[in-house]
């Protein structure tokens, strides 16, 4: 996965991004999300993800906002650069994985797709 950020970072001209940038673009998507939200998706500390999204906010990607119906939550949201930005590689992401599943059949593909639902779920549980 890693490896494939990086090629698209590349690919879309976006060195500036780091691979972790780039997984907060993916995570926010075109929805805004609260801080709270972000950081328990991660499952990291509380800090890497307000580092992160300082980075986005800096370089125009990001904002942060009160939350209207509660202002001690911090909701973020991409700008119109960002999703421009998430779109780019959303779009090149869904490029690789429809050429990592060109040569499989329908039946392959939802066998695929089963599995990693189970091993998914395995994972999920012993969380």
């Amino acid at each position: 996965m890693r490896a494939n950020i990086a090629r698209i970072t590349e690919t879309l001209g976006l060195g500036d991004l780091t691979i972790s940038d780039v997984n907060m673009l993916i995570q926010l998507g075109e929805q805004a999300k609260s801080m709270k939200d972000i950081v328990t998706n991660m499952a990291v500390a509380n800090s890497t993800p307000t580092r992160i999204i300082d980075r986005l906010v800096s370089n125009g990607l990001a904002e942060r906002r009160s939350d209207p119906e509660d202002r001690r939550r911090v909701i973020v949201a991409l700008t119109d650069m960002g999703i421009a930005i998430y779109r780019k590689v959303s779009e090149k992401r869904n490029e690789q994985i429809r050429r990592a599943f060109r040569n499989l059949s329908e039946d392959e593909k939802l066998v695929f797709i089963r599995l990693t639902n189970i091993v998914t779920q395995n994972m999920e549980n012993d969380g």
